[in-house]
């Protein structure tokens, strides 16, 4: 028997998750462009973003509408 998904899991099960993140030191790696890059993935269909570094999250979690 197994156990039910949590809600977010099953809401997130089989849509499409993109990964905006650059690491320290690349040129991308600027909180802005993460959620730029991140407005353009959801505008795009994803239903979810991951992102890294907590900047990154705040400011992707402040511009987007979906679970970061």
């Amino acid at each position: 028997m197994t156990s039910p998904l949590p809600p977010l899991v099953a809401a997130l099960e089989d849509t499409l998750i993109v990964s905006c993140q650059a690491y320290p030191g690349e040129p991308m790696r600027d909180p802005r462009t993460m959620a730029q890059i991140a407005a353009a993935v959801t505008q795009g269909g994803a239903a979810a973003v991951r992102a890294q570094g907590l900047e990154d999250i705040r400011t992707v979690k402040d511009t987007v509408d979906v679970p970061v």
